[in-house]
Parts: C-alpha cells; sequence; structure tokens
C-alpha cells in the first residue's frame, strides 16, 4: 500500500516536471522569436518511443537509452 502511493506521487512529480520542461522551452523559443513551433510535440513523443524502444527492443540501460535519446534528437534538431 505505501509503496503504491510512493509510485504515484513519484511518477506524479516526474510527469509535473516533464510539463514543466516542455512549457519552458516552449515559452523560451516564443518569447525570443515570436513564433510558435509545433515541432515540440513530436520531438517529445520521438524521444520517448527511442528510450522505449532502445529499452524493450534492445536490451540497454537506463543511462544507455537516455544517452541515445539525446544523440538521436540533437542530430535531428
Amino acid at each position: 500500500m505505501i509503496q503504491e502511493i510512493v509510485v504515484i506521487v513519484v511518477s506524479g512529480i516526474l510527469l509535473g516536471g516533464l510539463y514543466s520542461l516542455m512549457g519552458l522551452g516552449i515559452t523560451l523559443l516564443f518569447a525570443t522569436t515570436r513564433l510558435f513551433n509545433f515541432a515540440h510535440g513530436p520531438l517529445i513523443t520521438l524521444g520517448a518511443y527511442l528510450v522505449w524502444f532502445s529499452l524493450n527492443v534492445g536490451k540497454l540501460s537506463y543511462l544507455e537509452s537516455t544517452a541515445v535519446m539525446l544523440v538521436v534528437l540533437s542530430i535531428m534538431g
């Protein structure tokens, strides 16, 4: 019971952090260029799929999966 509550709280904090980073990225870009970049959502989704794919199919660790995602997304955009 306690373990489930801790997992839910930690997941909520992590998801809130992701939402805040997405919002900060969009706000920073809009504030500096006065243009709205619609590519933020697809890039974040692609990053999540890359990490999931490398974890489940590639059998990489979390650190290796994150490194793969950072390299691929840096090249793309």
